[in-house]
């Protein structure tokens, strides 16, 4: 699980460095048997995160492995950072290009400093989250694919790339409250979940 997170003091190139440092050490770990590699999506964060287009990361890392599944943790789904077609799209492009190796983990974003950088007003965050989460599984499946919600509103469109190697692709989403398990069990996606709690890892 990688956020990427790049200290101070920074110098020319310690990006371009700090990224290739990431893609050897997950083609390391596709070659000793490492069954997943993660990043996050995070944006303004200068120290903690500089993953801001994992996407474009996941693409170079599918040319470079064979076996180790590529994992999004998260695509943040408020529309003002990723509109969830285009979230579907990618994921089924990345999907293609890995020979079936993409798992799609979700989120609503965590800090004012995105939020307000982005517009996104906290309150909707998961209202938001909710729709586009319904709507991304059909599009891999529905065609024409249409949708008439509260935020996003789809005419009959053909999502593509739609099918491919695995219609059904693994889901996941970010849980960092109690209610939050149950949420995702109640949908049958995966949790992702770094919290610490007394002697328990969840």
């Amino acid at each position: 699980m990688y956020e990427i997170q790049v200290p101070e003091p920074h110098y020319p190139g310690i990006e371009a460095e700090r990224y290739k440092q990431v893609m050897a050490q997950v083609e390391l770990a596709d070659d000793v048997g490492f069954d997943y590699f993660w990043t996050v999506e995070h944006h303004f964060l200068r120290e903690f995160s500089h993953c801001s287009a994992p996407e474009v990361l996941y693409g170079a890392i599918s040319q470079r492995t064979k076996r180790i599944r590529i994992g999004h943790a998260v695509a943040l789904l408020p529309g003002a950072y990723n509109h969830p077609v285009r979230v579907a799209e990618r994921a089924a492009v990345l999907d293609i290009v890995s020979d079936g190796r993409m798992d799609l983990g979700t989120g609503r974003s965590t800090t004012l400093i995105e939020m307000d950088g982005f517009e996104v007003d906290p309150e909707t965050t998961k209202a938001q989250w909710r729709e586009a989460i319904g709507m991304i599984p059909r599009m891999w499946t529905e065609d024409p694919f249409s949708h008439a919600g509260e935020f996003y509103n789809v005419p009959p469109r053909s999502v593509i790339p739609s099918q491919c190697r695995t219609p059904i692709r693994p889901m996941w989403m970010a849980c960092s409250q109690p209610t939050s398990f149950g949420e995702a069990g109640d949908l049958g996606i995966g949790v992702l979940c770094f919290n610490w709690a007394g002697t328990s890892n969840c």
